[in-house]
């Protein structure tokens, strides 16, 4: 027997071999890679209430009966006027948690189908409109941003007012989902070396594809430099490079100094400071635009583009989540006066702004990263009104 068959042999029949430890180990990590963070959250979401409803009403939740499952969907549509698409999520979370347990998935019953279907044409017939988030459009950005720069004053307030503006400004422009936001990092950030000059924007996949990458373009702002989105982004960036800087300064000083730990108030101790002087020396005009200056260059460019704040007002390493994205975006909306957004309204209203500015179908969906036209024409909020433009001639 060669010694490559008896590895292999060795591999397969040994149950603590390293690497079938290691496969195991890989395995879980990509299994659980392939769902997105949010997509789990909403199941874990859905399956907790299911399991609570069947508990109050003493039937079975795993494995729950078929009719079980076409009751609570009824039960959600009547009683909690739920729409279709979010009773299609429960079914999913419900099915997950079946083939997780090895029971057989009871969503998947013809009855069950037909109830869903029967909801979403009631609600079709009724004029039952999807619950959309409120569009952050340009009047409500430009709202969000001047009262967030207007009210920084201290300089924890002014980092944050760096971060809330860039992050603002960069779901507007590139109509990005909660999750994109979050997962953006320094290096998702270019500018094009080839003609025209252009921000260029990595878009990492969505729910639908993981794996997919594309990116958007735009051009530095003709308007006024506080909403423009180089501006925004390179007043943002000079505070995490100097975060980052500094940080890794004090590390590398703790290492030679042999520390056998490193000193996480050292640590930011020394992060605060150059991020305050950051600030003092980067007090060029916010209404002065610096598009052309050269783009700031990050210590480590693939850091996390938006992060949390400590408590004292400086940044941590840590990747933002599509959660505290949404609180910036409903927060800096409430601020600048409107109190009804959603962590969706920057995709919403930058979509409702380019079909309003007269860009094409094809246009949005490249922008948004769309492959139904029905999905982003949702955002056409004006489209039937524009009939009026057109001129028969009587």
């Amino acid at each position: 027997m060669s010694t490559e068959a008896g590895r292999l042999r060795s591999v397969a029949t040994g149950g603590d071999h390293p690497d079938l430890i290691a496969a195991d180990a890989a395995r879980t990590h990509y299994a659980a890679a392939a769902t997105p963070a949010t997509t789990t959250r909403a199941y874990s979401e859905g399956w907790e209430a299911f399991r609570t409803w069947c508990g109050t009403v003493d039937l079975a939740s795993l494995p729950a009966d078929p009719v079980t499952v076409e009751r609570y969907i009824a039960l959600g549509a009547v009683r909690k006027d739920l729409s279709a698409s979010t009773l299609a999520v429960w079914i999913a979370a419900i099915a997950d948690r079946h083939r997780d347990a090895g029971h057989l998935d009871p969503t998947t019953g013809e009855k069950v189908r037909e109830v869903l279907a029967g909801v979403r044409t009631t609600q079709t017939q009724a004029g039952h409109e999807i619950d959309q988030a409120p569009p952050a459009d340009h009047p409500v950005v430009v709202a969000a941003i001047t009262t967030a720069h207007a009210t920084a004053v201290t300089w924890p307030e002014q980092v944050a007012a760096r971060r809330d503006i860039a992050l603002i400004l960069t779901g507007f422009s590139m109509l990005g989902r909660r999750s994109e936001i979050a997962a953006l990092a320094g290096s998702d950030l270019s500018l094009t070396t080839d003609g025209e000059r252009l921000l260029r924007i990595r878009r990492r996949g969505s729910k639908a594809n993981r794996g997919k990458i594309t990116h958007v373009y735009r051009r530095a702002g003709t308007g006024p430099a506080l909403h423009c989105l180089w501006c925004g982004l390179h007043r943002w960036l000079v505070v995490l490079d100097a975060r980052d800087r500094a940080a890794d300064r004090e590390v590398r000083r703790q290492k030679r100094h042999r520390h056998t730990t490193i000193v996480q108030p050292a640590v930011n101790r020394a992060v605060s400071i150059a991020v305050q002087r950051a600030l003092v020396i980067d007090d060029a005009d916010p209404r002065t635009h610096r598009c052309a200056q050269a783009w700031p260059e990050l210590a480590d460019p693939d850091m996390p583009l938006f992060r949390p704040l400590a408590k004292a007002g400086q940044p941590l390493e840590r990747a933002i989540s599509d959660r505290q994205v949404a609180r910036i975006i409903q927060a800096r909306g409430a601020a600048g006066g409107y109190t009804t957004l959603r962590g969706h309204s920057l995709r919403a209203g930058g979509a409702t702004e380019a079909f309003e500015r007269g860009a094409s179908l094809a246009d949005v969906m490249a922008l948004g990263d769309w492959r139904s036209p029905a999905s982003a024409l949702r955002y056409d909020r004006n489209r039937e009104r524009r009939s009026v433009r057109v001129d028969l001639g009587i």
